[in-house]
This record gives structure tokens, C-alpha cells and sequence, in this order.
């Protein structure tokens, strides 16, 4: 399925959805470094009293992104997260499909006897 990251032996769906469940440890680094090097930025600002409104923190966002050399996704449409979420709800179905094939069937267990004291 490509995850990398889950919380337990099986992922979620919830899990499947997040982007960041597919990085791996160096690309996790990655992200760390850019959302502090924001972090600093935002806190530079805020420390000197500048107020910011959402727009200026996305496009600030966006330069210091192209300032490291990543991508930036200008044309970002919020019906793609619709799309992104059915695609990871379909992998995670086959992917749990083919975990179950690979399965043997649990038997039944009988109840267990009360032990006597």
C-alpha cells in the first residue's frame, strides 16, 4: 500500500488519508525542518508585534518553500482532497483484501470452562 508510518499492526483509513503516512524517515526530516524554519518566521513576527493575515502567511509560506528548492503548489484545488481521499480508501480496501486472502480463516473457538477456585 506504500505506508510507512501506522499506529498499530493494520492502517486506518483515517491513516491512508494522510499524506505524510507514505514519507519516509528522510523525507520526514524534511518536512520537520521546513515547518520549523516557519515556525521561526511566524514567531519572528509575532515577537515584533506584526499582525499577518492568512494570505501573507500562504504566500510566505509558499517563497520559503521555492527557497529550499520544493514545490509549490500554486493552482491547489480543494476538490483534489476528495479525489486523494477516495484513491486511499480504495488502496486500503484492496490492500485489506489481499491481506485477507493471504489469511487462513479463524476456527471457532469453544467457551471456555470456568476454572474452579
Amino acid at each position: 500500500m506504500g505506508l510507512t508510518n501506522i499506529n498499530g499492526v493494520a492502517p486506518t483509513l483515517e491513516e491512508a488519508k494522510i499524506a505524510k503516512g507514505y514519507f519516509l524517515a528522510k523525507e520526514l526530516e524534511g518536512l520537520e525542518n521546513i515547518c520549523n524554519q516557519f515556525m521561526l518566521f511566524a514567531e519572528s513576527k509575532a515577537f515584533r508585534g506584526q499582525k499577518m493575515t492568512m494570505e501573507e502567511l500562504a504566500t510566505k509560506l509558499n517563497i520559503l518553500l521555492a527557497a529550499n528548492d520544493y514545490p509549490v503548489l500554486y493552482e491547489y484545488k480543494s476538490y483534489l482532497r476528495s479525489q486523494a481521499n477516495a484513491h486511499a480508501k480504495n488502496e486500503l480496501d484492496a490492500y485489506r483484501l489481499r491481506l485477507e486472502a493471504g489469511k487462513p480463516k479463524p476456527e471457532i473457538a469453544s467457551p471456555k470452562k470456568p476454572r474452579k477456585k
